[in-house]
């Protein structure tokens, strides 16, 4: 493509300078320039054909960058290269279903966001291209250091999406209400716990009822704050991948709930949490807290958005590593990746490798990876790019929840799929049966710890070959993610 370009307009401006020099030379006012245009308007320029690569965007809170991005490609490298990408935009919570029927109607895109539940499905069924696959990407996967992990980005041991963002996760706290309790260090700046044990008794400082101020804030009606933030937040204190699966035995172990799990019902006892907790879900949470309120919660990196644009936050936070039950003896906390969009085989079949590729090494560079990280899109995944960011600039708070990216795990870990045959799963029966009061840590943790590895055996009594022997695989003796 960029041959051919560069023909043509080796040959467009010779035509002009040929023109230029006729009409100074021979005085002729203007009659040979005249004649040339007569001659360009019988026989047009070739621009040679555009190649448009569809491209289907499901994260509603990128639209902005994303338009930036594509506009930037499309009059530069694409223009240049007669490749245009063609955006759509699909709410984030139909995405899913929107793509199966695109894919079973052939209407799919050329990239597509494949879900880690879905890659078995659509690779079966040859829906999607292997990278290795697509001449002129080499690079750009080898430089993403990518990881096969099948269900998740790869399947059939063939890879379809490398890593592109880091997810983290944090303890968020109200820098003001810690200054004005004192809780600070030996330079008078707020001071964040860096144990359970420490963040139950900060909770306690910064409780006045009074005032209608409180420690912390635990959205416990938000369906995935068990799961997302009781669960991941012990993980750095016992090991266990998510909080309740051991990856040394390939089993369920739910004592990783535990570490939290105190600390929250010892700070609901002391009168700390903001009241309301099982009726409260995320977002009124995440809006008290911005009120000023609020000394604590646990947060996401997409809370800074919140913060910085939904819920302007009205007090000065920061967001702190998650404690731990002992910090010299630390695991690497809770935190996950992102992957690029996935090859469609119809862009393939149609003949657009190069163009493909040509937008593919764009979206995925370290420049971009650099862009979205310093306008706070997203966590940059490769540590090297990460040190190459600049955050001077970056939305309040962002920086921290990138620096948290360095002591997380980034590799998923997925763990072994369960049948609970109509039984609650966990993130529920907590709420149900310990957040209640009808069921002690110490009954619970058991009792779960022996509902998922049954689970386990039941999902395992119906599985297919591949599917057992994916399943199989989730277990390394060696594992081991000490800080």
């Amino acid at each position: 493509m960029k041959k051919k370009l560069a023909l043509l307009l080796v040959a467009a401006l010779t035509a002009g300078m040929l023109a230029a020099c006729g009409s100074d030379a021979e005085g002729d006012g203007g009659e040979s320039q005249k004649e040339n245009q007569e001659e360009d308007q019988e026989e047009p320029e070739e621009t040679g054909e555009v190649t448009t690569v569809k491209y289907w965007n499901g994260a509603s809170g990128m639209k902005e960058f994303m338009d930036e991005m594509v506009e930037q490609f499309n009059s530069t490298i694409g223009k240049e290269n007669n490749v245009q990408i063609e955006m759509e935009h699909v709410e984030s919570g139909d995405y899913d279903q929107q793509l199966s029927v695109a894919f079973q109607n052939g209407a799919q895109p050329d990239l597509v966001l494949v879900r880690p539940t879905n890659i078995a499905e659509y690779a079966e069924k040859g829906y999607l291209t292997p990278l290795d696959e697509i001449p002129g990407i080499a690079e750009t996967v080898e430089n993403s250091n990518a990881t096969l992990v099948t269900g998740e980005n790869a399947w059939g041991g063939k890879l379809y999406m490398i890593p592109m963002e880091a997810r983290t996760v944090g303890l968020a706290y109200n820098k003001d209400l810690f200054v004005a309790a004192g809780i600070v260090d030996e330079n008078g700046e707020a001071k964040p716990p860096a144990t359970f044990e420490e963040m139950v008794e900060c909770a306690k400082l910064l409780t006045d009822e009074s005032k209608q101020q409180y420690g912390f804030c635990a959205p416990v009606g938000w369906g995935a704050f068990t799961g997302y933030y009781v669960a991941a937040a012990g993980q750095s204190s016992t090991g266990l991948i998510n909080g309740n699966y051991n990856y040394q035995t390939g089993e369920y172990d739910f004592e990783g709930y535990r570490p939290m799990a105190e600390a929250l019902l010892q700070m609901k006892a002391d009168g700390s949490i903001y009241p309301g907790a099982e009726g409260l879900d995320n977002d009124p949470a995440r809006a008290r807290f911005a009120e000023g309120n609020i000394g604590m919660m646990m947060a996401a990196q997409w809370d800074c958005a919140v913060w910085n644009d939904q819920f302007p936050a009205k007090c000065d936070w920061g967001v702190a590593p998650v404690p731990v039950t002992d910090v010299n003896n630390a695991y690497l906390q809770y935190g996950t990746s992102t992957y690029s969009e996935a090859i469609t085989s119809k862009a393939i079949e149609e003949g657009k490798e190069e163009a493909i590729a040509l937008v593919f090494n764009y979206f995925y560079s370290g420049e971009m990876a650099i862009q979205r990280g310093e306008r706070g899109m997203g966590i940059p995944w490769n540590m090297e790019v990460l040190d190459q960011c600049d955050f001077s600039n970056s939305p309040h708070g962002w920086e921290d929840f990138c620096e948290l990216r360095r002591i997380s795990t980034l590799v998923n870990y997925p763990t072994k799929k369960t049948d609970l045959d109509g039984l609650d799963n966990a993130d529920t029966d907590f709420v149900n049966s310990v957040w209640s009061g009808e069921q002690s840590l110490d009954e619970w943790i058991p009792a779960m710890t022996q509902r998922y590895n049954e689970a386990v055996q039941r999902f395992m009594d119906n599985a297919s070959e591949e599917d057992a022997k994916t399943m199989e695989e989730r277990v390394d003796p060696n594992m081991d993610i000490s800080r």
